[in-house]
């Protein structure tokens, strides 16, 4: 019995410490690209790849 009640408590501790870790220690680095019309460095994930070059949303909304 001491030995079952052993084991629970161990499990506990690991879904306690281990198991409900979120994954916030990913390393996340942002790429910047020169936008090919105004020249601003931005997050490539802000920006929009047309004929090859990246262009700012910024200067998609000036076309329109």
């Amino acid at each position: 019995m001491k030995y079952l009640l052993f084991v629970a408590i161990l499990v506990a501790i690991y879904i306690i410490f281990f198991k409900n870790r979120k994954k916030s220690d990913k390393i996340s680095s942002s790429n910047f690209e020169e936008c090919s019309k105004c020249g601003v460095f931005s997050d490539i994930d802000q920006m929009v790849l047309r004929d090859g070059k990246y262009i700012c949303k910024e200067c998609i909304k000036g076309e329109r």
